[in-house]
């Protein structure tokens, strides 16, 4: 499951926050989210599988990744102190970016066959397997952006 779940630490900027959180998000109130940040909790999810494409009234493609995307670098652009979660561990926000871009069925395809490979784990076996995946793709990530193409003239 590619469930994105969001933590908000406590500042005096919670009513901004609120303000950027509820134009991605209408369905939740400003109490609930006050209340979320207040008590450490998650704030949000966002579901990457389900929510990638939507229309509006005119029958346009809107992009809910990028609108995700957008909601939290305007979060951190005002000051928030964002912390991004899958299955209970951290992400970097350069692995979501990573993970936003990937298109999606290639992503479903390579989690199941790594899933496939994995059912013979136990739970935790499979949970250390999902994170060392997860910090393979942040150092491939990281390794792409260190190394320019060599150039010959």
């Amino acid at each position: 499951m590619d469930f994105i779940q969001l933590k908000i630490a406590k500042d005096n900027s919670i009513t901004k926050y609120i303000t950027i959180i509820r134009k991605f998000d209408h369905s939740l109130s400003a109490g609930t989210i006050q209340q979320r940040i207040d008590e450490n909790d998650f704030v949000m999810g966002y579901d990457l599988e389900r929510n990638d494409v939507s229309e509006d009234s005119d029958g346009n493609e809107i992009d809910r990744k990028k609108i995700f995307r957008d909601m939290l670098e305007e979060l951190c652009r005002v000051g928030a102190r964002v912390s991004i979660y899958q299955d209970g561990d951290m992400l970097s926000m350069e692995y979501l970016d990573y993970r936003l871009k990937i298109p999606d069925e290639m992503w479903r395809q390579v989690k199941r066959d790594i899933y496939r490979e994995l059912e013979d784990f136990s739970e935790e076996r499979q949970r250390i397997c999902r994170k060392r995946l997860r910090r393979f793709v942040m150092n491939s990530i990281e390794f792409g952006q260190k190394c320019r193409p060599y150039n010959r003239q």
